[in-house]
């Protein structure tokens, strides 16, 4: 097993040693800031537990700064050229709404179609169409 203070550098990895931090809790990153920010995560002789807290806070550091850097270079982008390039950039903004009669809509709404069709409706369309496979 890879031991970080004795530099030692194999890639092994234990069981129930990979980190991930995609969906880690916000209440436990608070808790390991705030332990970080204590110094309890600072000394020489730290524990294996300390250890991997700080490589969680550093992959979580690493993750905001290129979240950061692409969010930064989307907005140098919209600036460059909003009106095509925003919808796309940043759709969280232009949330896409289910309707289910499109007479309403105004002219020139741009429509996306979802695929419901199973399998047995897509046999069933085929052969309505004279479509073999």
């Amino acid at each position: 097993m890879a031991n970080p203070r004795r530099g030692d550098s194999s890639g092994t990895r234990g069981p129930g040693k990979s980190i991930g931090v995609a969906l880690i809790d916000p209440y436990i990153e608070d808790q390991l800031r705030t332990a970080d920010r204590l110094g309890i995560l600072k000394g020489v002789g730290i524990s294996e537990v300390q250890w991997l807290a700080i490589k969680i806070l550093n992959v979580l550091d690493k993750k905001t700064l290129l979240e950061d850097h692409a969010r930064s270079f989307k907005e140098s982008l919209v600036s460059f050229d909003a009106p095509s390039l925003m919808e796309d950039l940043f759709p969280e903004y232009f949330p896409t709404e289910e309707v289910d009669d499109i007479s309403g809509l105004p002219a020139g709404a741009n429509l996306e179609f979802a695929n419901t069709m199973t399998g047995a409706d897509m046999e069933e369309a085929m052969k309505i169409m004279g479509i073999s496979r």
